[in-house]
């Protein structure tokens, strides 16, 4: 009997022991299937760099499909300092000097482009930053702190949007520069 008793337990451990070796395996394909789909958007975030030019020579390079705003934004002195097409999930990011933003945000409610105003107001997720003007120590290991902060608006809005953002920004500053020309 206990030899029996034994051989029924060595068979029940090892169907387990299949079974346990069967969802390794199930686990370890899903593991490979979920690096390559993280792989490939990976690459999807590395999006194309073009440049923004002024006076003839590339200053600094952008996301492909933002440049045209941002080599505007150059164009008319708006400030930015970072940008990206495709940032936390399908949304325009530019964080820009904060003098800047308040300028366009100032510039849209005196000369009533309310239109421009209520697209601020209601698309944009806006949020105010701001770090020291210090700058890592001579190994990069240390950060040295500085003596003045920097403060920024980090402006986000969806990204099937841009053509109407820019085009609304457009439309303000032109008309501005247009009236003092005049």
């Amino acid at each position: 009997m206990g030899t029996e008793k034994k051989t029924d337990e060595m068979m029940v451990i090892k169907a387990e022991l299949a079974k346990l070796t069967e969802k390794v395996s199930e686990l370890f394909t899903t593991v490979k299937e979920v690096q390559q789909i993280s792989k490939e958007r990976s690459r999807d975030l590395e999006h194309k760099q073009v440049p923004i030019v002024e006076d003839g020579e590339e200053i600094f390079t952008v996301d492909e499909n933002i440049q045209s705003l941002m080599q505007y934004f150059c164009d008319v002195n708006i400030i930015t300092y970072n940008s990206c097409q495709d940032n936390s999930g399908r949304r325009i990011w530019v964080e820009y000097d904060l003098e800047s933003w308040i300028y366009i945000k100032t510039l849209a409610y005196k000369s009533e482009s309310y239109e421009l105003v209520q697209f601020i107001d209601e698309i944009c997720q806006i949020d105010l930053l701001s770090c020291d003007d210090g700058h890592p120590d001579e190994n990069d290991e240390h950060w040295i702190p500085g003596e003045n902060l920097i403060w920024s608006a980090s402006v986000r809005f969806p990204r099937n949007f841009l053509p109407e953002f820019e085009a609304l920004i457009r439309e303000l500053i032109d008309s501005v520069v247009l009236s003092r020309d005049e």
